[in-house]
């Protein structure tokens, strides 16, 4: 996402790396672009838990000397 890539191929490339079953959100905020994974897994004792993980990168479309 952060190289500008299409969503599509940002989401795919997420969907590839993360466990079956999890929740993918990318979304930009400002220069930033952000993409969060969250999957269930049984717990200790059978007690239910959802791993989450977050990514945050700059946009390379705002870095300095890049686009218009």
């Amino acid at each position: 996402a952060a190289r500008s890539e299409p969503r599509a191929a940002a989401l795919e490339a997420a969907r590839s790396a993360a466990p079956d079953g999890a929740a993918i959100t990318m979304g930009r905020a400002d220069d930033l672009w952000h993409v969060r994974v969250e999957a269930p897994t049984p717990g200790p004792r059978g007690i239910a838990l959802t791993l989450t993980a977050e990514a945050v990168a700059p946009a390379e479309d705002t870095a300095a000397g890049v686009g218009p």
